[in-house]
């Protein structure tokens, strides 16, 4: 990949890589980038290059959001399934642990969340909104049997996680939550989150005009705006309309986010343990919010609606994989 043939790029100028990477001995020379690099196309991004500009003259790109043996074959990588996963692994855990609290966080000064309110009222009609709530499911291989029950999702016929997510009106994420298995419900997510405990004090502490909006799946706080279930007029009807189109901001968000990152599609399983798994979407959702700062293209209307038919549809996950998934870990 040289500098000559890339078209589009993305520099992460807010982050010394050398200091995120945690290698600071010149012993280590390239090895780091190529660690960077397989973690990042493991992750993947379908059709869209997603470049990491590591030193002056050299960039490394990422396409598909294969599994660990596909990316280890790659021709530019060229590593055992074996060292895929600890690549995986460890950039995941240095993501989390180094820089994704940078990114992922919820607005607290008062600049911040006018600005939130002001976009969210200039493309809906709805003040006061400071984001938008909704849970997604993330498909895992099977857990232990005494933790199976809590992720077992009926209504997806797999295991999964499902995540959390809080986007504002430009698909920017500033709060995500895998902790959960399949099996809990969105509103008990939420009820049980630090966002929630956090915007219980700011209510009782005065802020009065913030709200999330959210789904009938959640309950009707008074910071946690729903849809009326039984509008009597024809106010009601129009708030209704103004909902639903306001939190098709976060489902949106959540597409591109899978559209974008193919190991969290509906078509793909993550074959790790539930705490990996947790430390991947973190690092995913931290990356998409530093490619959504960048000002990186998001991908083609046509990815991301396939996206969507698949999670509208429910497809039913296969969960006879191939010897070649089962046997990483």
């Amino acid at each position: 990949y040289s500098g000559q043939s890339i078209q589009t790029r993305i520099s992460f100028d807010e982050v010394d890589l050398q200091n995120f990477y945690g290698f600071n001995s010149p012993s280590y020379g390239r090895e780091k980038d190529y660690r960077l690099f397989c973690a990042l196309r493991f992750f993947a991004v379908d059709e869209t290059r997603f470049f990491v500009r590591l030193y002056q003259n050299i960039e490394f790109g990422y396409l598909l959001g294969c599994y660990q043996r596909p990316t280890g074959n790659d021709f530019v990588i060229a590593l055992s399934q074996s060292s895929v996963s600890r690549c995986v692994a460890e950039v995941a855990n240095i993501i989390n642990e180094s820089i994704a609290s940078m990114f992922i966080r919820f607005p607290t000064s008062l600049d911040d969340k006018n600005k939130i309110k002001d976009k969210f009222f200039r493309k809906y009609g709805i003040p006061g909104i400071i984001g938008c709530i909704d849970c997604t499911h993330v498909v895992i291989r099977k857990p232990s049997r005494n933790v199976e029950y809590v992720y077992c999702a009926a209504r997806k016929s797999a295991h999964t996680k499902n995540v959390q997510i809080v986007c504002n009106a430009d698909l920017v994420i500033f709060n995500v939550n895998p902790s959960y298995g399949g099996s809990t419900h969105d509103s008990y997510i939420f009820i049980n989150s630090q966002i929630s405990e956090a915007l219980r004090e700011r209510y009782f502490n005065g802020e009065r005009d913030s709200w999330l909006l959210g789904d009938s799946g959640y309950a009707q706080l008074p910071w946690l705006m729903t849809p009326i279930e039984h509008p009597q007029n024809f106010a009601e009807e129009r708030y209704n309309v103004a909902h639903k189109i306001a939190r098709a901001t976060v489902k949106r968000c959540i597409r591109v986010l899978k559209s974008r990152f193919r190991c969290l599609s509906r078509q793909r399983i993550l074959m790790y343990s539930p705490l990996k798994t947790s430390k991947i979407i973190n690092a995913c959702c931290t990356l998409h919010k530093i490619m959504i700062q960048q000002g990186y293209e998001l991908p083609s209307e046509e990815v991301i609606l396939s996206e969507q038919q698949v999670e509208n549809n429910e497809v039913d996950i296969e969960v006879n994989m191939s010897s070649n998934a089962l046997l990483e870990h």
